[in-house]
């Protein structure tokens, strides 16, 4: 039963040495080709820009996004103009009656002229923040409508930027701790499980770029190869129990988990 488990710790330390390395591989590719991913796709048509497709694992779709939306806003750049309205003060005289509220700017929703090909040019760009609105609050729009929008904002390339500061103490946890428990400062029993130890604590931040994307598939990678990293050093570990019997339920218990 606890044959399928057993590594020596030649074969584990060069475990643990490829998971930190492909861990800190995927990020440096992440860090020079990869974005940010909301989780979201838009797209153009007569009257602007619509959401087109909602990634159901995205942070959009957590946000609440949903596709059809319109986009208000984007980026800071206005793209419907919306009926605005002002309420003056009441009536000294009538104090009770309420006022009527006055238009200000157009009276539907009317699309902002833009250069042409703008459109398309901000469909396929960056996604740092944006203002929605459903459909059907468009066509019905009404004074007070302005509480209809939905507004999203999302760090784009500056949570890369911040993830990128984790592989300096990443690094530096990896090859310090390597060097502290392989030279013996921390215990000649630890010597064995060095690297299997130093991969274990740095992997959740040499996976950092890839969390930060927010792509589903890149934060499943990167959960998955933190989970991974501990199985060197859980070997590692569960080979200093003496008793037969208890190693192999810590081991099936290591295997389930």
């Amino acid at each position: 039963m606890t044959g399928q488990f057993k590594l020596d710790a030649g074969a584990r330390t060069r475990i643990a040495g490829v998971i930190a390395a492909i861990a800190l591989g995927l990020s440096l590719l992440v860090l020079l080709f990869g974005t940010y991913q909301p989780g979201l796709r838009l797209a153009t048509d007569d009257t602007g820009l619509y959401v087109a497709q909602v990634d159901p694992f995205g942070q959009a779709a957590r946000d609440g996004v949903g596709e059809g939306m319109r986009v208000v806003n984007l980026n800071g750049q206005q793209l419907l103009r919306l009926p605005t309205y002002e309420y003056p003060e009441p009536d000294p005289a009538n104090p009770d009656v309420a006022p009527e509220p006055m238009l200000v700017g157009p009276a539907v929703p009317t699309p902002v002229t833009l250069p042409p090909g703008e459109l398309d040019r901000l469909a396929s760009g960056r996604i740092d923040s944006a203002d929605l609105i459903k459909p059907s609050q468009l066509a019905s729009w009404a004074p007070g409508d302005e509480c209809c929008l939905f507004s999203v904002y999302y760090p784009g390339e500056s949570s890369l930027t911040d993830a990128s500061l984790a592989l300096l103490p990443g690094l530096a946890l990896l090859l310090l701790g390597i060097w502290w428990l392989d030279t013996g400062r921390g215990g000649e029993s630890l010597r064995p499980i060095a690297l299997p130890a130093a991969a274990a604590a740095a992997t959740p931040l040499l996976v950092r770029p890839l969390m930060a994307t927010m792509s589903p598939n890149l934060v499943i990678l990167g959960g998955l190869l933190t989970v991974v990293a501990m199985i060197p050093l859980a070997l590692g570990l569960a080979e200093r129990i003496e008793d037969e019997h208890d190693r192999r339920r810590i081991l099936l218990a290591i295997a389930m988990l």
